[in-house]
């Protein structure tokens, strides 16, 4: 489920689950973009879904290189 991020004539932002095709192509607010909640609690924009990171390979890295500092 993806949550879209909007913001205020006063600058403040909010979520709703309403799309801005939902709203008739004419949301209250200003569109700012799409998110979904990932299991790890960050807000990921929905467009960097699916895109590799590297952050299993950072991890992997920082353990091999723990691992030789341990012997």
């Amino acid at each position: 489920m993806r949550d879209d991020l909007y913001e205020r004539a006063d600058g403040e932002r909010e979520l709703s689950l309403l799309s801005p095709a939902d709203w008739g192509r004419r949301p209250p607010h200003r569109f700012v973009g799409s998110y979904r909640l990932k299991a790890d609690m960050t807000w990921t924009p929905t467009e960097a879904i699916g895109h590799p990171d590297d952050t299993r390979h950072l991890i992997a890295r920082l353990l091999e290189e723990g691992h030789r500092g341990d012997s």
